[in-house]
């Protein structure tokens, strides 16, 4: 397992080389935080384990790979096995933002390992949203963020995890909690901004 999560970190730095985030952070430490939650979340609950947590892990850090570079599914699949590919593939929206409404359908029809990385991956992206917020602006948040966000809880609800009920609510109670920080700071600077408006 190591010398392949070292090799799956070492393709995510090549692919995702020249994206960022949060200002100048790699993108492939969103990547690498992705995995580290879903680590977290069975390592608590010892809800999976061996070879099948170990493929889960390597798609995490993966995650993005087919949705954001220009990689190959195949330099996976030979690396790999078809399972990574898989869970890459189910956890990635080919209909790009824009269409929400397609990605619903497909999250919600996906594998519960899949789903779980998808949950983790939100948790990712909400908490740096959250400390973010005040950079990324109200508007961008409103706009653009917090649909996508409302869209994927509409469709992944907690009761359609039946294999691994106690790492998915342990996961939807970070997301719950960096969601409940996006919102909080989404009113304190739409407060601020207002106040400084009504000062000119």
């Amino acid at each position: 397992m190591k010398i392949e999560a070292e090799e799956i970190v070492k393709i995510a730095q090549k692919y995702h080389a020249k994206q960022t985030r949060a200002g100048n952070v790699p993108y492939w430490y969103h990547c690498l935080s992705v995995a580290q939650i879903l680590k977290n979340a069975f390592f608590i609950t010892k809800e999976l384990k061996g070879k099948k947590l170990d493929n889960l892990l390597i798609a995490a850090v993966g995650h993005d790979l087919y949705e954001d570079t220009t990689i190959k599914r195949e330099e996976i699949t030979d690396l790999y096995n078809k399972e990574v590919d898989r869970l890459i593939w189910e956890a990635t929206n080919e209909f790009g933002d824009a269409d929400q409404k397609s990605y619903g359908k497909k999250i919600a029809t996906i594998s519960e390992e899949a789903k779980l990385l998808k949950v983790a991956d939100s948790i990712e992206n909400a908490i740096s949203v959250a400390y973010t917020e005040f950079d990324l602006g109200v508007k961008w948040v409103d706009d653009f963020y917090l649909p996508i966000l409302q869209n994927f809880r509409k469709n992944i609800k907690l009761n359609q995890f039946k294999k691994y009920p106690k790492a998915a609510s342990y996961l939807f109670v970070l997301l719950d909690f960096a969601t409940s920080r996006i919102l909080e700071n989404n009113e304190k600077y739409r407060s601020r901004t207002l106040d400084k408006n009504s000062k000119k």
